[in-house]
């Protein structure tokens, strides 16, 4: 079962949602110039709740210049943890990172990619949100642009 659009909702997923899966679709681009600080990316995030644990996939269209490139992370909740790892184009480099709370291992590309980032985090405390968020590698004045028909698609497992 896959519920799509919950982006922006707060859905309570209760005991019996493990096992099944939401996604996340990127409706609109959009973009960052001049700035390596990372911001919250406007549809890209997966709302969790306390003690829940959660595997996916964030398939991501991405453009940037070379010479800007891309950075990325997720955030997590206080008391979460987690891991990602992207795969793709040969000009990715995203080995496996440990996630923390508020702080997420950074990948970057330096050019139009299409890759995957697979991730899984554990929550210990709170309800809250995984965030995905990017920003140029360095900074630069062509735009840094995540693309519509970019899809988060996660399955609660715990």
């Amino acid at each position: 079962e896959v519920l799509v659009g919950v982006t922006g909702g707060d859905p309570v997923w209760g005991s019996s949602y493990i096992g099944k899966s939401v996604a996340v679709y990127k409706s609109a681009d959009e973009s960052v110039t001049s700035s390596t600080s990372l911001q919250n990316d406007n549809e890209i995030s997966l709302p969790i709740g306390s003690n829940e644990t959660w595997k996916g996939v964030l398939l991501l269209v991405a453009e940037a210049n070379a010479s800007g490139g891309m950075k990325y992370d997720f955030t997590l909740p206080s008391g979460a943890s987690g891991s990602m790892k992207g795969t793709g184009d040969s000009d990715i480099s995203c080995s496996s990172q440990s996630m923390t709370s508020a702080v997420g291992g950074t990948g970057t590309i330096p050019a139009t990619s299409l890759f995957t980032l697979a991730f899984s985090v554990v929550d210990s405390s709170i309800t809250s949100t995984v965030q995905f968020r990017f920003a140029q590698n360095a900074s630069f004045g062509t735009s840094t642009t995540v693309k519509a028909g970019s899809i988060l698609t996660a399955t609660r497992t715990a």
